[in-house]
């Protein structure tokens, strides 16, 4: 049997020994070092004392030089762990320039970042191996670790940063609207000029106010248009999800009663053309439920990797798990933080539903704001917009009693109310919302089509039933 081969975890104690040097010839270089480097990306233990003592001397103002650094180093008991006075004179004297010294970092970085990686692979086997976890939770720590890699981020200069920038503003000024991803309509459009790839939009309501309708409204409208999409769905399975897709076919004035078990022959012919429809639209659904943040943040991945999803729905925030945090207030920032994380890192927009507090049952207008957000934490300062959903149908006011809008036909009426939009304007949009199709619309357009919106084509024969897919068959995840 051959002997098993020797092998170094990824180094490079040249660049390590070049870096210190350089910061010891120049004060440049530890201003350069120290914007990219952290003690702990040193392979070397006794590298690792050293730059942490040069680290401390710059934070205190101090010069760093073999004399100043011998100091630190002896006040903390380090001097001969680390070779001594010599080792430190012997470092200066190999490096004749400071010039390369932040290209040394980032290969010292790189080597780090290798081998973190093979730790958290390793870690895995060992925990797979033993029966620790499974495979998803293995896999699920790997890109936790993933993410904890230095990236060795660098300022940019205004002369790499404006083309790209100005080159925005051009598609703008030729096109007449910002470069954001339809949501499907149009009065919320204008507010929100879209969604934006990198964005991270919450969209809440207390119960019942239509919020899942919404969301799911949204994803179909952009996913009609050929943007992939998918749905965490902590809430609901997938096959809940995709029996009120098809419910929408029916006309608004159909008698189908679906919990009664009562479905007419018209509405069943819509429903399996709508069948036929849905099928063929990019849209992926995680009901696994209970979703980690580091398992929403892999499969996204994945989904982006091989179906380019350009958003990704979670419903809703405060169902997550997985947190470590002391309170729940802490736990909420923290997924909300992540999921911000995700949609810069993907470039994907993520729409995540939210619960509101019961603040807005005890109020006079029952309109939600900002503060009712339930366990808001960091929610308000990580999204980007902030849409809540209010009907004042749902609290049986049904003409607007007073205001700018006193007397208004609050009938089947929804307030979207863009509460928060960091690259645009706040303000309130109207849409009519069916609430037994779970359907919004327009309300402009509602009103000029909504019998066609709202109709299920009753005059056409229903196609014959076709045999439903095997329902364990799910998007591989």
């Amino acid at each position: 049997m051959a002997p098993k081969e020797l092998r170094l975890p990824p180094q490079n104690i040249e660049a390590e020994e070049a870096i210190l040097g350089g910061i010891l010839i120049s004060p440049q270089g530890a201003g350069d070092a120290l914007s990219i480097m952290r003690a702990s990306h040193f392979y070397k233990t006794h590298h690792a004392f050293i730059f942490r003592a040069m680290a401390n001397l710059f934070d205190d103002g101090y010069p760093i030089d073999t004399l100043t650094l011998s100091e630190r180093l002896s006040e903390q008991n380090l001097l001969e762990k680390v070779g001594g006075a010599y080792y430190l004179t012997g470092l200066a004297e190999r490096v004749p320039s400071s010039a390369n010294i932040t290209s040394y970092c980032k290969i010292v970085v790189a080597r780090a970042n290798e081998r973190l990686t093979i730790s958290a692979c390793h870690e895995a086997i060992r925990d797979i191996y033993t029966m620790k976890i499974g495979a998803e939770e293995a896999h699920a720590n790997i890109m936790a670790t993933m993410d904890r890699i230095d990236t060795t981020g660098e300022y940019k200069s205004f002369e790499e940063i404006v083309p790209a920038a100005q080159a925005v503003i051009e598609m703008v000024y030729k096109t007449g609207r910002i470069p954001g991803i339809s949501t499907g309509y149009v009065d919320l459009d204008k507010y929100t000029g879209g969604f934006t790839p990198g964005d991270l939009v919450i969209l809440a309501g207390r119960p019942s106010m239509g919020k899942t309708a919404l969301g799911m409204n949204i994803l179909r409208n952009m996913a009609s248009k050929g943007h992939a999409g998918a749905n965490a769905s902590i809430e609901s399975s997938g096959q809940e999800l995709a029996i009120r897709y098809l419910l929408q076919a029916r006309a608004n004035d159909d008698a189908t009663d679906y919990v009664a078990g009562h479905i007419t022959p018209e509405a069943m012919g819509a429903i399996r053309k709508e069948a036929k429809t849905l099928k063929s639209l990019p849209i992926y659904i995680d009901d696994s439920g209970g979703q980690t943040l580091q398992q929403i943040r892999s499969r996204a991945a994945r989904l982006k990797e091989r179906y380019d999803i350009d958003i990704l729905m979670v419903d809703y925030l405060q169902l997550m798990s997985g947190s470590r945090k002391e309170n729940r207030t802490q736990e909420i920032g923290e997924y909300s933080r992540g999921l911000k994380q995700i949609a810069r890192e993907l470039n994907i927009i993520v729409l995540a539903v939210s619960q509101l507090s019961r603040k807005p049952e005890i109020r006079a207008n029952h309109r939600p704001v900002m503060s009712d957000l339930r366990e808001s934490g960091d929610i308000e300062q990580d999204a980007d917009k902030i849409i809540f959903i209010y009907r004042p149908e749902a609290y049986k006011i049904m003409v607007e009693p007073k205001g700018p809008q006193q007397g208004r036909d609050n009938t089947n009426l929804a307030e979207i109310i863009i509460a928060k939009h960091r690259n645009g304007p706040t303000g309130d949009v109207t849409m009519t919302f069916i609430k037994k199709k779970a359907q919004f619309f327009d309300r402009e357009q509602f009103a000029r089509e909504g019998d066609h919106l709202t109709a299920s084509k009753k005059s056409e024969p229903a196609p014959e039933p076709v045999e439903p897919e095997d329902p364990q068959e799910k998007v591989p995840f």
